[in-house]
């Protein structure tokens, strides 16, 4: 799902209030917002997720796939579910740590992800539809204006480098 809404890119474009629907706008604010995701490798929304980490041995700490951690919803060592106690979380990174060394299948239900899209980072999906959205309108697109262009650029954005999902 898009993080930036119809009315917001309406009203950034300064598109009349009687706007309340465009084709191609959604689809400019839809593609936007994915190669921004596909850019930092993440989703930026929040959603809930079950990660697996298989025959474990003595582990401290596991990394989850997606971050910020907004809850852990369950963890489960060999089917059985730990106590909150037993577990700490880095949230803005992804990291579990537990408090004793644990083995064998971990299973872990969480939520991660932005309740609220990071202002610099919907600014950045605002700039690129506005950029999008001027090219579209003109009859002959410039050069730089194909989506390859688009998501080059944004790898090298320092906003998306700061979001960037680290490996």
């Amino acid at each position: 799902m898009a993080f930036v809404t119809f009315d917001e890119a309406r009203q950034y474009l300064r598109l009349p209030d009687s706007v309340t629907s465009d084709a191609v706008l959604t689809q400019i604010i839809n593609s936007v917002c994915a190669m921004i995701e596909t850019a930092i490798g993440r989703p930026v929304e929040e959603a809930s997720y079950t990660d697996w980490f298989v025959d474990q041995y003595q582990v401290k700490k596991v990394v989850l796939r997606m971050y910020p951690v907004t809850s852990i919803t369950s963890v489960e060592v060999e089917g059985e579910t730990l106590s909150s106690d037993a577990y700490w979380v880095e949230s803005d990174i992804g990291i579990l740590h537990f408090e004793e060394p644990q083995s064998g299948d971990i299973k872990v239900v969480y939520t991660a992800g932005y309740t609220t899209t990071p202002e610099d980072l919907k600014g950045v999906a605002l700039e690129l539809i506005r950029e999008i959205w001027i090219a579209q309108q003109s009859v002959a697109g410039e050069p730089g204006t194909k989506p390859e262009d688009y998501a080059e650029r944004l790898q090298k954005h320092p906003i998306i480098q700061k979001y960037r999902k680290v490996t």
